[in-house]
């Protein structure tokens, strides 16, 4: 499930590419401090996301997933399993 090779506009191919997070930090969580701070969060986004066992899937798209070396941010998209709104009517409500 390797990901394609990046165009020379520096982004993926259009479509959907299928990816294991190993696949997607190691083409894209490294290079320099920024990548490797995004990637660990995007690995903690995800550890976190997968410990409440609802997690369906997760789109990671924006200047992260390009060759951009310096992403502003992390774009990801989480599609949790239906029900999963229960968790937050246990947080409290914000004043």
């Amino acid at each position: 499930m390797s990901l394609p090779a990046l165009l020379p506009n520096g982004f993926l191919p259009p479509g959907i590419h299928v990816a294991t997070l190993p696949d997607i930090i190691a083409q894209f969580g490294i290079g320099n401090p920024r990548r490797q701070e995004l990637g660990t969060r995007l690995q903690e986004l995800l550890r976190v996301a997968r410990s409440t066992g609802a997690l369906r899937h997760a789109f990671v798209y924006g200047s992260f997933v390009t060759d951009r070396p310096f992403p502003r941010d992390l774009d990801v998209f989480l599609f949790m399993q239906e029900g999963f709104d229960h968790v937050f009517r246990q947080l409290p409500q914000l004043q």
